[in-house]
């Protein structure tokens, strides 16, 4: 009992974190208005660590992912830590990983991948 509430977020982490998600999708959503943006993971579930990253899904029509165009967006609003923008284009999941520059807190952007957010659906069911 004593472990598990040392591990559990604080409302604080909880606050921190759900922050971090409103500028990103704030930034998001100043480029590409229509565009959806999703939680999936562990903060969705509400079953991270206070080291978890938060993992977004970005949904949209794009002819091409818009990889690049966010990462400029991301370091033109200073979200992101420039020593920590990576954009992995050629993964078979192309992906932006960013530490957030206030909170120190890691984030996985990806674009249009529904699988991640049918799992938080399974997770939820038997959490």
């Amino acid at each position: 009992e004593d472990f598990f509430q040392w591990m559990v977020p604080s409302a604080e982490e909880h606050r921190m974190r759900a922050g971090v998600v409103e500028r990103i999708e704030n930034c998001i959503k100043f480029i590409w208005p229509a565009a959806q943006v999703h939680i999936f993971g562990s903060f969705k579930t509400g079953l991270y660590l206070p080291t978890s990253d938060i993992d977004l899904v970005v949904v949209g029509r794009w002819e091409a992912l818009p990889l690049r165009t966010l990462e400029r967006a991301l370091l033109e609003r200073k979200i992101a830590d420039p020593a920590t923008l990576k954009v992995l284009d050629k993964a078979s999941v192309p992906i932006i990983k960013l530490t957030d520059r206030d909170t120190k807190i890691k984030v996985d952007i990806s674009f249009n991948m529904a699988n991640g957010l049918k799992s938080v659906e399974l997770v939820k069911m038997y959490k």
